[in-house]
């Protein structure tokens, strides 16, 4: 659901977007006078958002017994867990910015983390209507819905929600109960993630509108090389060559987000 854009190689480590914001409705709602030029509006508003590339990743190191001594081929098994820890470490990045840049509501409208109920398809709801009645529209990836990234707890608790029971009630189906996912309901669309944040067994709820983050990668190098380093290739640094290695290397990425009132943190 982000915005994607490419920062250009020899172009710094700084990538920046303008964004503009809403105009308003004149006070004589834009009234013509016959004869009269209107007198216009005055002054373009906007604000500028920057973000910075990093790079990042791990590695393990082989001694040249793997190869001698093991029946599996670790290597192999280890490069394709490499894969997934490095898509892992990129979700992990969006979310902490989205939790640190976007907006809060605690469950049931309480003032404090602490009194935080437990979570309401009510309340996404009222989360939504706050989008809404500040112009700000539905994700235009989720078909023009608000997206909901709740975490497997929150999935399970809302399946007990009053809003659910009338859905299959009213809808006469069990669809929900099928595939253990709550249906898109009010303009929502409910996605189970992982990585959704918890505090003191309390659970972040990440719920997005549209243009609310955006990512950003170096030109030409995609997200994620796989790296490997065969036995001798340090040189006199392995002169026996005893030691191999596999990593994974994020050359250039970050996620920022645009529009601090199109996320909300529903804890």
């Amino acid at each position: 659901y982000a915005i994607q854009k490419t920062l250009p190689k020899n172009y710094g480590d700084t990538i920046n977007w303008r964004r503009f914001k809403k105009l308003e409705v004149a006070a004589n709602k834009g009234l013509l006078t016959e004869g009269e030029t209107p007198e216009g509006k005055t002054g373009i508003s906007g604000e500028s958002i920057h973000a910075v590339i990093q790079q990042y990743g791990e590695v393990m190191y082989f001694t040249d017994l793997v190869d001698l001594q093991q029946l599996d081929d670790v290597r192999r098994e280890y490069t394709i867990e490499l894969g997934y820890i490095a898509q892992e470490t990129l979700g992990l990045i969006v979310r902490d910015v989205l939790v640190a840049e976007g907006s809060v509501y605690f469950a049931g409208g309480v003032p404090t983390i602490e009194d935080a109920a437990h979570p309401k398809i009510d309340d996404f709801r009222r989360i939504v209507l706050g989008f809404k009645k500040d112009y700000v529209t539905g994700v235009r990836g989720a078909a023009g819905r608000y997206v909901a990234l709740i975490s497997p707890e929150v999935m399970f608790a809302l399946f007990d929600d009053e809003r659910m029971m009338q859905y299959m009630s009213f809808g006469n189906t069990n669809a929900p109960l099928q595939d253990g996912m709550a249906i898109d309901m009010f303009g929502i669309r409910f996605e189970e993630v992982l990585n959704a944040p918890v505090v003191g067994g309390i659970h972040d709820s990440i719920i997005l509108a549209d243009e609310a983050y955006a990512i950003t990668k170096l030109a030409g190098e995609g997200n994620v090389r796989v790296i490997t380093k065969g036995l001798g290739s340090a040189g006199v640094e392995d002169p026996l060559d005893q030691r191999q290695s596999i990593g994974y290397k994020i050359t250039g990425f970050s996620a920022k987000v645009l529009r601090p009132e199109s996320v909300v943190n529903y804890w």
